[in-house]
This record gives structure tokens, sequence and C-alpha cells, in this order.
């Protein structure tokens, strides 16, 4: 099976050829997905009024003490069980991540951002 390469570098017509690969390999028929894309992107962003949705203070954390990084609570979580998932499917050698862009998974943006817009108003 092809794996398509499409990231945020690539330019305008090579992310068009990418994800059209995507849209073939993964047909709405075989997996259920939402098109954050072309209908939808203004999910998760927005409440079902088209008001935006902001985070309460204590839904954001820093990820850890040795960066600056804050996000939601429930999307740290997430992203630390899924890295020690891969560490143990590795451990198990169920998985092999060697040379992977998932073997050392590190966040690189957060909501500081987005938080400092918001108090603005």
């Amino acid at each position: 099976m092809e794996i398509t390469k499409g990231n945020n570098s690539l330019n305008s017509k090579s992310i068009f050829i990418e994800r059209k690969k995507y849209d073939e390999l993964f047909p709405e028929s075989v997996i259920r997905k939402i098109n954050l894309w072309d209908e939808k992107n203004l999910f998760g962003k927005v409440d079902r009024f088209n008001n935006p949705i902001i985070l309460k203070n204590q839904m954001v954390r820093q990820i850890s003490v040795d960066n600056n990084i804050y996000s939601a609570n429930f999307i740290i979580d997430a992203f630390f069980q899924i890295k020690r998932e891969f560490k143990e499917k590795e451990r198990r050698q169920r998985i092999n991540l060697d040379g992977s862009v998932f073997a050392d998974l590190e966040p690189k943006k957060d909501l500081s951002v987005l938080m400092r817009n918001t108090t603005n108003f």
C-alpha cells in the first residue's frame, strides 16, 4: 500500500496531489472520516451556533517544565498515551520505529498564540 507524503512544507501543487492520493487510498466507504479541509474547516473551533470555542484556563496546562508549550488537558493526555503505546509496541517488537517520524514524537506548536489573541478581547 502506498503511503502519502503530504506535509505542510510542500508547495500547493504537491499538497493537492498528496491529498488526492489520500482520498483515493482511504475512500469514504472504508473509513468514516471528517473532511476538515473542504467541508468542515471550523470543526472543533466553533459550536453549533458558530460561536468560537474558547477553552477555560483550567482546561489548559503546560506539557512539561522543560518547554513553554501549552495545550488542552485531554490533548496532552492523549499525546503521552500514544507515545507510551508506540514505545510498548516497539519493546514487544510489534512495530519498528527505526527511521520513523513516530520514533521520537515531540510537540512543536501550542495554544499560546490563540490564548494571547483571546485575552485581547
